[in-house]
């Protein structure tokens, strides 16, 4: 597996695996259906965005996901990901977060003392949560996240990280 950054070339792939509602369901700001449009203004969007690092999940040299971070107004790092169904419960998120939290460049955003990386999952996602629990994160609370003004129960899962 590697990550690589997000590029128009990638949109179709993406369009192809998003365009699923059973991955969907589990993304506050992704809706169905999604399509090749949708795609290339994301990724348009994303590169302008100086907050915001999407990769590609490269598995096989096949785009089997995409896991990105931003900065927070706390100055907390969030992280957020997803795979396309055929991809579940293969070990592949908990292999890509690992990935992720070694970059050089998302070491490189960090404030030179402890920070702290968090991720918000839908309650019944219990695959995201078993990956991110793996890579040491801790559950800390109830949380709501908002999909196109419904609100869905989540949980905030959080890592300390030093230098």
């Amino acid at each position: 597996m590697k990550l690589r950054p997000i590029t128009l070339q990638d949109s179709s792939r993406i369009a192809e695996l998003l365009n699923d509602e059973e991955v969907t369901k589990w993304m506050s700001n992704i809706a169905y259906p999604y399509s090749l449009d949708d795609a290339i203004e994301w990724i348009k969007a994303s590169s302008d965005n100086k907050k915001l690092w999407p990769y590609a999940i490269i598995v096989d040299s096949q785009l089997v996901g995409c896991i990105s971070y931003q900065k927070n107004p706390d100055s907390k790092l969030e992280i957020g990901y997803w795979l396309g169904k055929e991809f579940w419960g293969r070990g592949l998120m908990t292999e890509a977060i690992g990935l992720l939290l070694r970059l050089p460049a998302f070491m490189g955003v960090k404030n030179p003392s402890e920070f702290e990386v968090i991720a918000r999952v839908v309650v019944e996602n219990k695959g995201s949560q078993k990956a991110l629990l793996n890579n040491g994160f801790v559950e800390q609370e109830p949380c709501l996240c908002d999909k196109q003004g419904e609100q869905l129960e989540a949980l905030l899962f959080s890592l300390r990280i030093s230098p």
